[in-house]
C-alpha cells in the first residue's frame, strides 16, 4: 500500500483538494545490472548507471514486494551528477488502473524475471 502526503498550496498554505504526493517505498531487491556500465560519483560516492540501456530495462531480482505495494523505487541511480535519478516500477494491475486517466508518462518494459 502506498502512503499519501498532503500537499499545501504555496500562496495560501491551504491543503490541496485535488493533488496529493505519493510516498513511494524503496525496493528491497536489487536490479540485475551485472553487465551494465557504471561510474562512482566523486561527490556522493554512489554507483550510477548509464541512463541509456539498450533493449529491455533490467528487472528486479524479486517481484514479491512490487506485487504487494504496486509501485516501488529502485535502489540504484541512473544518469550522472545532479541529473541522476531512481527508476519507478509499477505493477501491471496498478498500471492498468492509472492508464484509465491517460497520464503523460514514458513506460519502459522490463526484462522477464529470472526466478520465474
Amino acid at each position: 500500500r502506498l502512503n499519501l502526503l498532503i500537499l499545501f498550496l504555496t500562496k495560501t498554505r491551504k491543503k490541496s483538494r485535488t493533488v496529493v504526493q505519493l510516498k513511494i517505498p524503496y525496493s528491497n531487491s536489487s536490479l540485475d545490472l551485472k553487465n551494465q556500465p557504471n561510474t562512482v560519483c566523486e561527490k556522493c560516492g554512489r554507483i550510477k548507471y548509464s541512463a541509456q540501456i539498450a533493449g529491455f530495462f533490467p528487472s528486479l531480482i524479486s517481484k514479491d514486494q512490487l506485487g504487494k505495494l504496486g509501485m516501488i523505487k529502485s535502489q540504484e541511480y541512473f544518469g550522472s551528477s545532479a541529473s541522476a535519478h531512481q527508476k519507478l516500477f509499477i505493477d501491471r494491475s496498478l498500471l492498468n488502473k492509472v492508464m484509465k486517466y491517460k497520464p503523460k508518462i514514458s513506460l519502459i518494459p522490463t526484462a522477464p524475471y529470472a526466478n520465474l
